[in-house]
């Protein structure tokens, strides 16, 4: 009995350790494509405010930054994917990666931006333009204003998008109303034409939200978005983007969280999801 207990576990942990071998992605090959890496904040490594998973620390983007250069991916810029979308036979490139950050916090100027100088690493923020215009009228703000957006401009390796006006949920608003959808679109790009603050007609959907269920909202969404003039939308997805650009409105994101040890980042980077089996 004592003998078939010891063999008993000794085989349910090496099933275990196959296991985690495989869930560590030390057996995972890399998929060939472009990973979208979404960003939110970045915080300094000295500030031990408690902070959630939309918070990075600054060395812990530059060690994430160093590993994809180290690993031979490279920096892709979101005009040159621009590009790919309009050739006769668009495509993503293998082994590249596009940094993104979302909303148009200050800490993409203060912190994010010195480590993408140091690496010359460029990068694209998904701006709000309410929460752009709130900053100007606010003293003890987190939000960039429109001073900072053109000192972000200025240093040659920040782009700017869309992240709507009103940061609405795009897939209610699909659905449900639109000519909110419309006038929400329409808003952004104007308040920031208006500013002469420089944009590619990109759009990352708020919350990553589409009517993916709806196939009619679905539609309208991405008739609306071209009426507009934009021409890629970036959702979640948590995929690496592979072979033909077939859907150039619902281009994948990985969501990268400041509890993912580097480990999980790394798998994140091989498959676009930090578990194996998901």
């Amino acid at each position: 009995m004592f003998s078939f207990l010891v063999f008993a576990l000794l085989g349910f942990g090496l099933v275990f350790l196959g296991f985690r071998v495989l869930e560590r992605g030390l057996l995972i090959s890399p998929k060939r494509g472009l990973r979208v890496l979404m960003y939110h904040r970045i915080f300094g490594d000295a500030d031990t405010t408690q902070r959630d998973n939309l918070f990075v620390s600054q060395s812990t983007f530059e060690s994430q930054l160093r590993w994809l250069l180290q690993e031979g991916y490279r920096p892709l810029r979101l005009g040159e994917l621009l590009e790919q979308i309009e050739g006769s036979h668009p495509r993503f490139s293998d082994d590249t990666f596009l940094i993104t950050f979302d909303d148009g916090y200050r800490d993409n100027l203060l912190l994010a931006l010195p480590v993408l100088e140091a690496l010359q690493i460029p990068a694209v923020i998904f701006l709000v333009s309410s929460f752009t215009e709130n900053a100007e009228a606010e003293e003890d703000r987190n939000y960039l204003n429109l001073s900072e957006l053109r000192q972000l401009s200025d240093s040659g390796l920040i782009d700017f998008a869309l992240h709507s006006h009103g940061h609405l949920n795009y897939r209610d608003l699909s659905t449900q109303d639109t000519a909110a959808l419309e006038s929400d679109i329409a808003a952004v790009q104007t308040y920031y034409r208006s500013h002469q603050i420089p944009f590619l007609p990109a759009l990352a959907y708020p919350y990553g939200a589409i009517p993916r269920k709806d196939p009619a909202a679905l539609k309208c969404l991405t008739e609306t978005l071209a009426n507009q003039g934009v021409k890629l939308g970036f959702r979640i997805g948590n995929q690496v983007n592979t072979g033909s650009i077939q859907q150039p409105y619902f281009i994948q994101r990985i969501d990268i969280k400041g509890s993912d040890s580097f480990s999980v980042f790394q798998i994140k980077m091989k498959k676009g999801r930090a578990k194996l089996f998901a």
